[in-house]
């Protein structure tokens, strides 16, 4: 929480100024602070339904983990669950774009992919990194997303890629 708050403080923003966040994946670098996060922010949670047994499981996890300040999420009627199709869901908070099950980097992996083209994909593999036993999965989530639109890439670890750099691996069979 340190340091997303001095983060947002580098951006100029204040914490409150979030009003939604979505976890991508149910993973402690991606989920750990959620209900931190509603408890100090007030912030709306969106999950994806896929996602619900997977918060379960990081509360598990952390449960094991003693020594780790965290605190368990409890999804409650503040929060907006999705569903597919979800399009309605998510413009009636103003939100125009849709969450797409991605599958790759786990199981429940979903990717937010806005009308602009802009996709916000979490840890979702590139296609060149695949595991043997993930490849199959990672390589149809990506189609997916360039099939929808997808234009300009925002990982969850480092910079924005150019889809044409994904599109480029998958035909090279990467």
């Amino acid at each position: 929480m340190p340091d997303l708050k001095a983060g947002l403080e580098e951006a100029g923003l204040r914490l409150s100024a979030i009003r939604f966040v979505m976890t991508t994946h149910a993973h402690p670098d991606h989920a750990g602070l959620l209900q931190t996060l509603k408890r100090q922010s007030g912030v709306r949670r969106i999950v994806h339904q896929a996602q619900l047994r997977s918060l379960d499981d990081l509360n598990r996890f952390f449960e094991r983990k003693p020594d780790r300040h965290y605190e368990p999420v409890v999804i409650d009627g503040e929060d907006l669950i999705v569903v597919r199709p979800n399009r309605e869901a998510l413009a009636e908070i103003g939100i125009d774009g849709e969450i797409l099950e991605t599958p790759g980097h786990s199981d429940d992996s979903v990717s937010l992919l806005l009308a602009s083209g802009d996709a916000f994909t979490g840890d979702l593999t590139r296609p060149d990194w695949a595991t043997p036993e993930s490849a199959d999965a990672v390589a149809a989530s990506w189609r997916d997303l360039l099939s929808r639109g997808a234009v300009r890439i925002w990982p969850g670890h480092g910079g924005p890629i150019a889809a044409g750099v994904i599109a480029e691996l998958l035909r090279a069979g990467a």
